[in-house]
Order: C-alpha cells, then sequence, then structure tokens
C-alpha cells in the first residue's frame, strides 16, 4: 500500500501547515525589509538570504514542539514531524521544481531515498515559494512531493489572512454613525413658508 498519497499527508500535516506557510511568508518579509530594493542582489543571493531568515522562524516556531524536531544533515536544514515526514526549505520555479546545486544529498532527497541516519520509510517533501518576477513578493507557497523528476503532487499553502484586503464600512453602520439633524414641527412650517412665499413688488 502507497503511504506517500496526498490525502494521507493532509491527515498528518494539516495541524502544522499554517504555522510552516506563516514562517515561509515571514522569512520572505524578513528578507524584503531588509534588502528588498538592493540592486546588487542576484536571484541566487536572494533565496540564499530568504531561505536563512525562513530557517529562523521555522526554528523559532518549533522549537519546543512535542512532534516536530528541527535538524541539519550536511548542511541540509530539515523539519521532521510525527517521525514521518521531512520537509525541507526552497525557492520554486513556475513549474514548483526546487532551485538546488545538484549533489548527492539533493538528488537522493528528492529520490525518495535515505539519508545519513535517517531511515529511508519518512516522506521527503519541499515546502517553498514562488517570487513575482521583481522579488517584492510571494506569488503563491506550495509543499510539493517528487520521486525522481515527477511530481507526484502538490498542495498550495494558503495565508489564513490575505495581506492586502480592503475592507468597506458597513453601509447601515454607517448610516447609523452619522448623526442626523431632526427638524421640529414650527421649524418645517417656518422653512416651508420661506420656499413659497413670494416676493414683494414693493
Amino acid at each position: 500500500m502507497n503511504k506517500n498519497t496526498k490525502k494521507n499527508a493532509m491527515e498528518t500535516l494539516s495541524p502544522y501547515l499554517g504555522t510552516i506557510n506563516g514562517c515561509i511568508h515571514d522569512g520572505f518579509q524578513d528578507f524584503f525589509e531588509a534588502n528588498g530594493f538592493d540592486p546588487s542582489l542576484v536571484k541566487g543571493t536572494k533565496a540564499g538570504i530568504i531561505h536563512d531568515r525562513t530557517v529562523s522562524r521555522v526554528e523559532e516556531a518549533f522549537e519546543n514542539h512535542p512532534k516536530a524536531k528541527t535538524f541539519v544533515i550536511n548542511g541540509l536544514f530539515l523539519l521532521k514531524i510525527e517521525e514521518q515526514y521531512l520537509i525541507r526549505f526552497k525557492k520554486l520555479n513556475s513549474s514548483l521544481r526546487p532551485s538546488n546545486i545538484p549533489t548527492q544529498q539533493q538528488f537522493d532527497f528528492e529520490s525518495q531515498m535515505s539519508l545519513p541516519g535517517i531511515p529511508g520509510t519518512l516522506i521527503k517533501l519541499t515546502a517553498g515559494y514562488v517570487p513575482n518576477q521583481f522579488w517584492t513578493k510571494i506569488d503563491s507557497a506550495h509543499l510539493v512531493c517528487h520521486q525522481n523528476e515527477v511530481l507526484l503532487w502538490e498542495h498550495e499553502l494558503i495565508l489564513a489572512v490575505p495581506d492586502s484586503v480592503i475592507t468597506f464600512p458597513d453601509q447601515k453602520t454607517q448610516e447609523q454613525d452619522t448623526p442626523v439633524k431632526r427638524i421640529k414641527k414650527d421649524e418645517a412650517a417656518i422653512i416651508k413658508k420661506r420656499v413659497i412665499r413670494k416676493p414683494s413688488n414693493s
């Protein structure tokens, strides 16, 4: 029976996805606030800084979690969840392929093979982001699972509260909050009289 399905992954990982997605967006925002408008940074440098910021966020978020653990194997930062899933963090291209420097370890990870001290039974996933063309925001974030060169499944990570929502005032509330001047009967009669009274010929 194939345990590496999106359905099985979502059943286990759903409680963690909001935190993971938040770490990805916060890591990108940390980069942008500090370096976003630096024209000297090439894409690879930007991705490296964002990765470091994201790692810091993930380490902080899962530091005392009873069912999750962060660690590094030969320079590869990983998040292990419930002894079932290993998650790395990467920039993704438009085809949801991770941006990697080709190494044997990266090949083993994407091939769902064992890593040093890690059994091959753990399912290996990549949590990543697709930046817009100007690297000023994240276009989308995803959790993806590859087997060699094949994308087995993907799940888009959605922020609970979008970062650019305009809230318009409720019309009824606005009407209730607007003070209304009430005219007494006598005042109304005087106004009416002034309106209909003809000007004198004198």
